[in-house]
């Protein structure tokens, strides 16, 4: 940040030195033109004494042709020659005079046009500076927040370590990206109960993968030794054969795949859900969930819910034994606090 201001600092200092070069330059182009309309004058002052000269060359030659027994229409023609050759002088002279004049007037309007181009563009440069240092403090303030989160991460893992738990780190709340940090504890061993688990991970919400196939690729990716996932993917739940791949360490041994089932609460997008709901709720279903709007809170002793978690062939429960996985991970265990 330090380094950041001091460079916003030169650039403010810069602008301060390119406005008096500008002022210098207003001042230097205002003597060009006193310069130009001095040397008009000149020529101005000049020009009697040129056209008598010229006139005395003239005569001159005409007495000249006159003594040598040359006639009146010689000396006529060549006095013609003379006015001749000095029109043109003069015409040349005063071209040139116009196409300086024209040259200075060009440049005068170019350092006029710098001259009103460059505020703006300084502020722009400021700008631009500015909105460069906000990104820096953005992304320093990121880094911090960043820094600030492993070092929680690493404190919750090593204080689960020292209780016996297995920790992992969630990248977003929603629960819908794999973590990027290595997994701690990473081995080729076959799983077969979750107290050898040494490292997992939990994926419930797979709509950020472009498709299933993608999905199912970065699932069987993974070195886990335990999987909590959806059982569904999109309007389709997973197939025996997918969750049986799953079920495979790409560095070699088994592990556990379990299906993620809400006890305590119910989703407006599960396929249990009844549109006509959403008018009337049954009188198990209660109010929703704050920090989740599409899921309510159920009493979850009743029975009509029991029946949609397990017993029949269509059942939540059901479902999952069917499609081959290794148990279900309860969640909203804690509903007993909404309704006490």
């Amino acid at each position: 940040m330090q380094a950041a201001q001091e460079n916003l600092a030169a650039v403010q200092a810069g602008k301060k030195e390119a406005a008096q070069a500008l002022a210098d330059a207003r001042q230097n182009l205002a003597a060009s033109r006193e310069a130009l309309r001095e040397a008009q004058q000149a020529v101005a002052d000049y020009a009697p004494e040129v056209e008598a000269l010229r006139s005395d060359a003239a005569a001159a030659a005409a007495e000249s042709a006159r003594a040598e027994g040359a006639s009146e229409a010689a000396a006529a023609a060549a006095q013609a020659a003379m006015q001749r050759d000095r029109e043109a002088a003069v015409a040349a002279a005063c071209e040139a005079v116009g196409y300086e004049q024209r040259r200075l007037e060009e440049a005068q309007r170019l350092a006029e046009e710098a001259l009103a181009a460059k505020p703006d563009r300084m502020e722009e440069v400021e700008s631009s500076y500015r909105g460069w240092l906000d990104a820096l403090a953005a992304s320093l303030d990121a880094s911090e927040a960043a820094l600030s989160d492993a070092a929680s991460a690493a404190a919750d893992r090593a204080q689960g370590g020292a209780a016996g738990y297995v920790s992992m780190t969630v990248p977003r709340r929603e629960l819908d990206v794999l973590p990027q940090e290595p997994l701690t504890g990473e081995n080729s061993r076959s799983v077969a109960q979750l107290a050898a688990v040494r490292n997992f991970f939990i994926l419930l919400n797979p709509g950020r993968f472009e498709s299933r196939a993608a999905y199912l690729a970065a699932l069987r990716a993974s070195p886990a030794d335990l999987l909590i996932i959806d059982l569904y993917y999109g309007a389709a739940p997973l197939m025996r054969r997918e969750v049986a791949r799953l079920q495979e360490k790409p560095q070699g041994g088994r592990r556990l795949v379990l299906a993620y089932l809400s006890v305590g609460e119910a989703a407006d997008y599960r396929p249990y859900w009844q549109k006509h709901w959403a008018a009337k709720r049954p009188d198990w279903l209660a109010q929703p969930n704050p920090a989740w709007p599409d899921s309510y809170r159920v009493k979850y002793w009743s029975r009509p819910w029991r029946r949609i978690l397990y017993g029949s062939a269509d059942a939540y429960l059901d479902e999952i034994i069917d499609a081959g996985f290794d148990g279900a991970f309860l969640d909203v265990m804690d509903a007993w606090q909404t309704f006490q």
